[in-house]
């Protein structure tokens, strides 16, 4: 039952945001992938684990949970691996925090098996939106926040230790390069960047300025 429903809600954002975003923007297939495919992997992330017994949901009183700020949580099929799990996504959290971000307080993961990879990523990423602002949703609406999501995206993967060489075999290449090109900023000015494209990710009236360069400042010492 469970996995059935994920897929089916993940379908349905995927025609929801397809509709709503129109056809103006090529870039907003991001969105529209990524819940089409979150979707998938969802389902088959919850039927797994269950030898795919659709009627079967999962008791949300199985996870496992570690860590005050961060709690990081594990499901049974991942209960062998929950020290390594909990020690990367901590590992994540601090090195998020040590640039001013916050990630969420509640963090688990959909893989059975998740990789070290992919639990920095899902760390990391915890403090973006889910979809796009609901300005965005509207019917033929312009939203230039969605390239500025893309770069965030990468950019907080790479802060929390994800290898850029993995992270471009999952994501836009194109990001990831410009994501490794600021994280040769200075923290200060890497956190001004992610403040103000931020605000183009949250509101459909702010264009991104994604361009290291914008925010590069004579005199200061390099990371």
């Amino acid at each position: 039952m469970a996995a059935t429903v994920v897929f089916s809600v993940g379908l349905i954002a995927a025609a929801v945001i397809s509709t709503a975003l129109g056809r103006r923007r090529p870039k907003h297939t991001l969105y529209v992938a990524s819940a089409a495919v979150l979707g998938a992997l969802g389902s088959l992330a919850l039927a797994v684990p269950l030898e795919f017994q659709g009627a079967q949901a999962r008791n949300p009183e199985l996870l496992k949970c570690k860590g005050d700020r961060v709690q990081v949580c594990v499901w049974p099929e991942q209960y062998d691996r929950q020290g390594e799990i909990v020690r990367w996504a901590q590992d994540a959290e601090q090195r998020l925090r040590k640039m001013g971000i916050t990630p969420a307080s509640h963090v688990e993961f959909g893989e059975p098996r998740p990789s070290e990879s992919a639990v920095r990523a899902t760390t990391a990423t915890s403090a973006l939106p889910m979809g796009p602002p609901a300005c965005a949703m509207k019917p033929y609406a312009t939203y230039p926040g969605d390239t500025a999501h893309t770069a965030v995206y990468a950019w907080l993967s790479l802060i929390a230790g994800e290898p850029k060489e993995e992270l471009a075999q999952h994501w836009e290449p194109q990001a990831v390069a410009l994501a490794d090109q600021v994280r040769q900023l200075p923290a200060t000015q890497q956190r001004a960047w992610y403040e103000r494209n931020m605000r183009s990710v949250l509101d459909c009236s702010v264009k991104p300025d994604l361009r290291p360069a914008s925010f590069r400042q004579v005199g200061e010492k390099q990371p």
